[in-house]
């Protein structure tokens, strides 16, 4: 198991720097969308009713409470049984999951219930949290000398 590229690791820092103080100034000094999200908002604009509009309302159902638990537990079985194709596993989810995030950052801000700022801040903190994660998981492994240990501690 090899470490992440330091910049990597660093660069998470920052990212979530930014959120925080992208969230204090919403707080302290807006109320309401920024440009960003109102422009956003008439790109993305539905009209109740269309083939848009149920499109976002599904992934919505799916991508919530019940939907991320279910889907969840279906790769983490799918993973097990497969788990010596690591490295096609690795390359589809990680189109899957960039497919899943885009999906759904549209479908919660043309249904109105996030803004575009949101998602890209849930976006970031997501990404960190990933690169964080991983590195932990594979300074376990190294420490160890270990991976199916560090697999194990994962699972």
């Amino acid at each position: 198991m090899s470490r992440q590229p330091s910049w990597l690791l660093w660069a998470t820092l920052p990212a979530v720097l930014f959120v925080i103080a992208f969230g204090l100034w919403l707080h302290l000094e807006r109320i309401g969308p920024t440009s960003i999200d109102q422009s956003w908002l008439e790109l993305v604009g539905l009209t109740e009713g269309s083939v848009p509009y149920w499109i976002a309302v599904v992934l919505a159902e799916v991508g919530g409470g019940t939907g991320v638990v279910i889907c969840t537990t279906k790769l983490t079985g799918f993973f097990i049984l497969r788990r010596r194709l690591r490295s096609a596993i690795v390359l589809v989810t990680t189109m899957l999951a960039a497919i899943w995030i885009l999906a759904m950052m549209w479908s919660r801000t043309a249904l109105q219930v996030h803004w575009l700022t949101d998602t890209i801040a849930g976006a970031f903190i997501g990404i960190a949290v990933a690169v964080l994660v991983d590195e932990f998981w594979t300074l376990t492994a190294q420490r160890t000398r270990s991976p199916r240990f560090a697999l194990w501690l994962a699972g």
